[in-house]
């Protein structure tokens, strides 16, 4: 797994579910940090192979009320709230 510094624990547990689901960092997606006066974030960033974005997850230490974010992101909140992107993430990659 490739690091991440520093790391949340849901970081991690979102990297880990998309390791077991054959979806690799560098390959087919790559990860960017924030940190604002409202917390931090990190992004996951998927590409098709053609480079193409496919979609975005997030992972926060707090909530969102910008209405592109809630449209145009998924919120990781667990394995369920990610288990449709992950269905979509690999009809572009295989």
């Amino acid at each position: 797994m490739i690091p991440i510094t520093p790391t949340p624990e849901k970081a991690k547990e979102l990297q880990t579910i998309l390791n077991g689901n054959g979806i690799i960092y560098g390959q087919h997606y790559f990860i960017s940090k924030s940190k604002t006066d409202f917390g931090e974030s990190w992004y996951f960033k998927f590409y098709a192979s053609d480079f193409r974005d496919i979609l975005k997850i997030r992972v926060s230490d707090h909530s969102v009320l910008s209405g592109r974010r809630i449209l145009d992101e998924v919120h990781y909140n667990g394995q369920e709230s990610v288990n449709r992107a992950i269905e979509v993430i690999k009809s572009y990659i295989n």
